[in-house]
Formats: C-alpha cells, structure tokens, sequence
C-alpha cells in the first residue's frame, strides 16, 4: 500500500484546550435507536466513536441514535450493511425505540458554521480508529454537555442526524416507547427507497429442496 500523500491525509485533530463558545443545539423531539436488548442503553466499551474515555472520573457511557427512525435503524445496522445484503431477519432482531426526556438537551453541534473554528471537520464523524473522536466526546462531557448532534456516517441525507447522548454507563429503566420492528414494511420500504438491498426470507415454495 503507497504511503499517505499530502492530499490523502487525514486532518482532523483532538479538540482545543479552549471551547468556550463552542456551537450548541438544543434539541427537545424524541430520538430514534434499533436495539437488539434494551432502548435505554450508555455504552462504555470504547468500540464505538464517541465513547467516553475509560479513564474518566464522571463514569459517563453514549447512547447512539437518530433524530427521524431510518437514521436510528442506519447507525445500528450501518457495519452490517456495507458487508453483506441486509436481510428481513436480520432487521427483525432489532426493535425501533422512541426515546425523549422531559427537557431540552443541550447538544455540541457539530454540524454548525462555526465548529469549523475549533478545529471540528466532517472527519470527526467519519474517521477510524476512534482515538480522536473519542477525545472530543470525553472533553464535551466534562464540559457538562448532554451530548453531540453530528452527521451520521451511514446516512446521506441532508437532514439525516445522529446525537450522542451521555449519562452513567450501563442499562437504563427509563420509559421507552416502540415506534416500530426494525423489519416491518413501512421501515424495509424506508430502506429501499434509499437504495439500500434488503432481502426477503425466501418461502419454501421459492427453494429447490434436496432430500
């Protein structure tokens, strides 16, 4: 493999000492995650980009989701779909969550004019390992935000966001209420109309059986 050119580097960096000022959205709808277990759930296992630090004190987890359900089922199900074919079973493992809290989050926006002045580019959202996002999630939960709103990375969407949510790690016994099964008509027909191949199980009707 030839070596990193100048064109080709990646030239996102960790966050400022300074972020007074830093661009925030507050935002109060209700989000979307397709979960296999629990809804309400801050993951701390550092396999994912905006996880805190194991290091810090506050023992903060992120809970990962989309503002509309699509985005919630594409930030779950995103790995999987650029490897193989997405399949009904596949989806019918997960269940679509709504997840809202009882006041306005106050979120570091990522997609703002001015984050570019703190040094944030689109690679914050993109770029692996996840050494470097992982600091900024660290530095923005110390700071007492309640999370990040970014563009996701499997989603294209001009509206398409995702929001990284902190609290203590772990599961979570909050209200959740189901929006829908990750593999219902309305959410596959979602999915292809994005493009996005999902396969039907086929029927026995369908296969040629050998005894």
């Amino acid at each position: 493999m030839a070596p990193l050119t100048t064109r080709q580097r990646v030239v996102q960096s960790p966050p400022p000492d300074d972020l007074d000022g830093f661009p925030v959205r507050h935002h109060q709808e209700a989000v979307y995650r397709a979960a296999r277990q629990v809804p309400w759930w801050f993951c701390r296992c550092g396999d994912c980009r905006f996880d805190i630090d194991s290091d810090a004190t506050n023992g903060f987890g992120t809970l990962y989701a989309g503002t509309d359900p699509v985005t919630g089922v594409l930030e779950t199900v995103g790995p999987e779909m650029a490897e193989r074919p997405i399949t009904r079973t596949f989806l019918a493992e997960r269940i679509v969550w709504m997840l809202a809290y009882d006041r306005a989050l106050v979120l570091a926006d990522l997609c703002h004019d001015t984050a570019i002045g703190f040094g944030v580019t689109n690679e914050l959202s993109t770029i692996v390992p996840y050494d470097v996002p992982r600091t900024w999630a660290t530095v923005f939960a110390d700071h007492g935000l309640d999370g990040i709103s970014y563009r996701t990375r499997f989603s294209t969407g001009a509206a398409a966001t995702g929001v990284a949510l902190f609290d203590e790690a772990g599961d979570h016994d909050w209200v959740a209420e189901v929006y829908a099964r990750a593999d219902d008509d309305e959410m596959v027909a979602a999915l292809r109309a994005r493009h996005i191949h999902v396969d039907d199980v086929p029927t026995s009707a369908a296969m040629d059986l050998i005894a």
